[in-house]
């Protein structure tokens, strides 16, 4: 086999070369593209432009930019969350006569005494007595103590307690609003590189739209943390009517039923009489009209 010319095989190796080099950069150029994405799309995919500080240089109008105002949860800390329990409790109790405002305030005293206040109080009369509806709020974790000590007010007549444990709820809506969070910010930093104007009111009604799913999801987080920091007590304080001692008033009683028997009794004997002689009394009046006529026409003859 012939050899091959000198300047051939240098162009050949120029050429291999020279690929091995554009793979080189093409290579390099790869991997700066994927950082570059990295950058720009968030773990959930959703389009972000990474600033210093990771703060946006502008936000939507009417929007402020302060994601530690959401409540939002780290996940990595949801793991650990303590349990969460909703405590509530009604009581039914009879004070003495002439005590029930006394034994409301003693009942406010005492929630206060558990970090409590009233929530909510109505009072009512009726014949039957007097009552007053009270709601307070205590601590949750003086819940037991408390209610065992309602027997200091007066006369537990009934009692009863429900606990729900939330925890797994609020973790669920710890993540969601953890998630929303991100996603408001990472539209809101493609807000601001954006100049289309159609991409500007497209990216403004989403992020409309998940910041009103961000504030209704932090009502809910926020309402599971203040239910189960302070339990609900509702406690029905109950004043009844003065006994009366029926033992006195039974000779009285009495005579008033015999009287009443009695002239219930005449009268429907008068009824009976006035239905029986009325229409007697009426043929004999005529009767008597018709004799007296005859009587006058055989005098006349």
């Amino acid at each position: 086999m012939q050899g091959k010319c000198p300047l051939v095989v240098n162009m050949e190796k120029i050429h291999i070369a020279f690929v091995m080099l554009a793979l080189l950069v093409f290579s390099f150029g790869c991997t700066g593209l994927a950082s570059d994405t990295e950058n720009l799309l968030g773990t959930g995919g959703s389009t972000v432009v990474t600033r210093e500080a990771g703060v946006p240089s502008a936000v939507a109008p009417g929007y402020a930019y302060s994601p530690s105002s959401t409540g939002s949860t780290n996940l990595a800390g949801t793991a650990q969350q303590d349990a969460m329990v909703i405590k509530t409790g009604t009581a039914q109790i009879d004070v003495p006569e002439g005590k029930i405002a006394e034994r409301y305030a003693a009942l406010q005293a005492l929630a206060k005494q558990y970090g409590g206040e009233t929530e909510s109080s109505s009072y009512y009369e009726s014949d039957s007595g007097k009552t007053q509806y009270v709601t307070v709020r205590i601590n949750s974790s003086s819940f037991d103590t408390f209610t065992g000590r309602l027997s200091e007010i007066g006369t537990v007549k009934s009692f009863s307690s429900n606990s729900e444990d939330v925890t797994q709820q609020y973790i669920d809506i710890s993540a969601k609003l953890t998630n929303l969070v991100a996603s408001r910010d990472r539209l809101l930093a493609l807000y601001n590189t954006t100049a289309n104007l159609s991409d500007i009111i497209m990216l403004e009604k989403e992020i409309a739209d998940v910041q009103y799913q961000i504030d209704s999801t932090t009502q809910q987080k926020l309402y599971y943390e203040r239910q189960s920091a302070k339990a609900t007590v509702s406690v029905t304080l109950s004043e009844p009517l003065p006994v009366v001692n029926k033992s006195l008033l039974d000779p009285f009683s009495q005579l008033v039923n015999i009287f009443i028997e009695s002239l219930a009794a005449g009268v429907t004997l008068v009824v009976i009489a006035i239905g029986f002689l009325l229409p007697l009394a009426v043929i004999a009046f005529v009767l008597w009209k018709i004799a007296a006529w005859l009587l006058s026409k055989l005098r006349k003859r």
